[in-house]
């Protein structure tokens, strides 16, 4: 007589193979229904994607397929390659819904966002102990996102558009802030002086690079309080910057094509 031990194996050596089983079926399922999407003549950008998708025919092994027609009509977002390289050397993992708020901000940034200085997209562990509010950070080569850039209260999109400034700022619009500092009075300055006039942040008396940085996302996010603050940078950045400054539509953060 078996003993319940032995029958306890038996059932377990019986559900593997099962499990297993299914799990190769559902793999073999999910490419079937890939293939059988490519020849329904669906497609994602048009608008009849998912009647043309559930009304076409299966057969024993795609049957199922038809219940995927919403992802599969999906608009599916590409993220440049410059931006996916910038986030290939993140040193800590990042969890999915940082993932997303990354990509999603990248997919709304100007399309002449493309800072050649820098390398990587870098998430800090830590907060910034020399200033515990700030979400974020810029060095040379990194763009470094402290934990505080992932909370409810962070608007992320500006948090990003603010530290892609500072690296276009150090070549690609070099010539403009040097026009920038010129007009507004920086380039006469002694150490520790600012600028004559109201600012959108205090840490814009700081520097000029800080100061143009906050400006340039005022501009963008919020136009009321720089004219408020100063409408002749309001007009200088209109004037001189206007259409390097306009965000794209961009993308839901759930159909980046990762």
């Amino acid at each position: 007589m078996e003993s319940g031990r032995d029958i306890e194996r038996i059932i377990r050596l019986s559900i593997f193979p099962l499990l297993f089983l299914f799990l190769i079926s559902k793999t073999f399922a999910s490419d079937d229904c890939k293939v059988w999407f490519s020849k329904t003549g669906a497609m994602p950008e048009k608008p009849n994607c998912e009647v043309t998708c559930a009304s076409s025919m299966v057969d024993f092994n795609t049957f199922s397929c038809p219940s995927k027609c919403s992802q599969f009509c999906e608009v599916r977002c590409p993220i440049a390659p410059f931006w996916k390289k910038a986030l290939s050397g993140e040193t800590k993992p990042l969890k999915a819904e940082e993932q997303e708020k990354i990509l999603g901000a990248i997919s709304r940034l100007p399309k002449g966002f493309i800072p050649k200085s820098l390398k990587a997209i870098v998430r800090a562990s830590n907060i910034d102990f020399l200033s515990p509010q700030n979400p974020a950070t810029s060095s040379d080569e990194f763009i470094i996102l402290f934990p505080r850039a992932f909370s409810s209260s962070a608007q992320f999109d500006r948090v990003l558009f603010h530290e892609v400034v500072h690296h276009l700022t150090i070549n690609e619009w070099s010539s403009d802030f040097l026009k920038y500092k010129k007009e507004f009075g920086w380039n006469s300055l002694k150490d520790g002086a600012y600028r004559n006039g109201e600012f959108v942040e205090n840490d814009g008396k700081t520097s000029a690079e800080e100061d143009f940085a906050n400006n340039i996302e005022y501009f963008v996010f919020d136009k009321e309080k720089l004219k408020e603050a100063s409408k002749g940078i309001f007009n200088w950045i209109n004037k001189n910057m206007k259409n390097r400054l306009k965000t794209e539509k961009g993308c839901n953060e759930k159909n980046i094509s990762r």
